[in-house]
Order: C-alpha cells, then structure tokens, then sequence
C-alpha cells in the first residue's frame, strides 16, 4: 500500500494511518515527492511530472499491484498515475480530493476554515513541512496543478474518502465520497476509522 501526501506536506503526517493498516496485516510505505520531505530537491512539477517520477520509483523497487492512496493534491498523482500505469495499481484510493468547478482560489479560505477543525498536534508536521518545501516550491507547484482542479477527471475505478467536516471536498461535483469523521486531515485524526474505510473499500482481496 502505497501512501502518497499532499502539497506542501511529507509522509511523516501518515505515520498514524500507516500504523493503522499495518496493524491490518498491511504493509504501508509512504515516499516523499521531489523537494518535499527528505527527497532531494527537483524542479516543481504537476502531477503528469510527479506520476512519472513514482513509477521510476515503484518500478526500481519492483512494486506492482498495490493499493495507491493519495490525500489532498496527492489524490491528483494517484489518478494521473492509474491512468499511464495501471499495472502498478489495483486499487486507487483518494482522501480529500480537490476537484472542483469552483475558482481554485476559495481553496485559501477553505485551508483557512479547515486549519480550525483540525488537531493541534498536526501542526507541528505542518510546520515542519512547510519550512522544508519552502513558499516558492508551493506556489510554483501549485499553480501547475491549477488547471486541473477545475476539471474532473475519470473517477469510475477511484475510491473516494472524505472527512465529515472537510470543508475543501466538493461532495456535489464528486459524487459518491465515503464520509469517515475528521476535516481535511482525516486520515490523521481518525486514522483507525480512515484504514478501515480504505480496507472495506478496497474489497477482500487486501
């Protein structure tokens, strides 16, 4: 099961939801994207970039037929990735897509309204995050995501999740999203109730 985090952030804000599954008899791994985390740094990229970078990197660890789970601007990755690649992927998993017709920008409110719902204790792993990456590599890397946010792409075979108070997830335009408690970092907060919902939607063969 492979973890892939959001903009601005590393793998170090899965560590609970990556001990939830493997307390699931699962086996999580969690990369960081280039010039976030502990990843060397790279150009910013968009998520055709990013989808190309974690196939090399899946291929050069022979991962194959896993479980792709993306949060946030991750989710973006994922999709792009089950697309070009499918046999790196049996199941595709997003948390807290961002997929929306609305102006990219009500997303700065919806950060802002989230960060309000969320626990203290994420913060100190956004900070960290966030100093690392650094506000340019943000800006940059998000403005080559713009595009797409608007747009919605094939979501037949993606698997949907959603904190219930997640203001940034737009439930009218996605349709069917599986609700777990929790805001934008569900998976974080809740993250027995966030693998759970990840395993049932999974099916039996996890």
């Amino acid at each position: 099961m492979v973890l892939i985090h959001g903009l601005g952030m590393s793998s170090a804000y899965f560590a609970p939801l990556a001990r939830a599954l493997h307390d699931r008899k699962l086996n999580p791994v969690a990369p960081d994207l280039p010039g976030f985390g502990d990843s060397a740094d790279g150009p910013p990229l968009d998520s055709e970039g990013h989808a190309a970078v974690l196939a090399s990197w899946a291929d050069a660890l022979g991962i194959r037929d896993a479980v792709w789970v993306g949060h946030s601007l991750g989710c973006n990755d994922v999709v792009r990735l089950a697309a070009a690649r499918p046999d790196l992927i049996r199941r595709a998993v997003c948390i807290g897509p961002l997929w929306s017709p609305r102006h990219p920008m009500r997303l700065a409110y919806d950060l802002l309204l989230d960060a309000l719902r969320e626990p203290l204790a994420l913060f100190a792993f956004v900070a960290a995050a966030y100093w690392r990456c650094g506000v340019g590599r943000w800006v940059r890397t998000f403005r080559r995501y713009t595009p797409e946010l608007r747009g919605r792409p094939d979501l037949s075979n993606i698997l949907l999740i959603g904190g219930l108070r997640d203001p940034l997830v737009d439930r009218t335009h996605l349709g069917d999203v599986d609700t777990v408690p929790g805001a934008h970092a569900c998976h974080f907060s809740f993250p027995n109730q966030t693998a759970a919902a990840i395993v049932r939607l999974s099916g039996p063969t996890l």
